[in-house]
């Protein structure tokens, strides 16, 4: 991503430090037994909400666009690499 973007070396330490903080925080979510599946998805969906907003800042509006063209080609390959279906061998 940074080189696809062309960030900035300050760039790239805000989007580690701010894609290794909102990792941890998707891991806790998972952990957390205390909320039911469609807690978790809301919630889930409220921080990449947020992570979205952060990285707009750090990026410029350039490289935003550009971020969310790569982000719509890798969804569909996201989609075809989860195992919807067991297939018959």
């Amino acid at each position: 991503m940074a080189s696809e973007l062309n960030l900035t070396p300050e760039q790239k330490t805000k989007v580690t430090a701010l894609f290794e903080q909102e990792s941890k925080k998707r891991q806790e979510l998972r952990a957390d037994t205390t909320l039911s599946r469609e807690e978790k998805r809301e919630k889930g969906r409220a921080m990449m909400a947020e992570q979205e907003k952060k990285l707009k800042a750090i990026l410029t509006p350039e490289q935003t666009e550009k971020w969310q063209k790569m982000r719509e080609q890798f969804r569909p390959r996201q989609q075809q690499s989860k195992p919807s279906e067991k297939k018959a061998e």
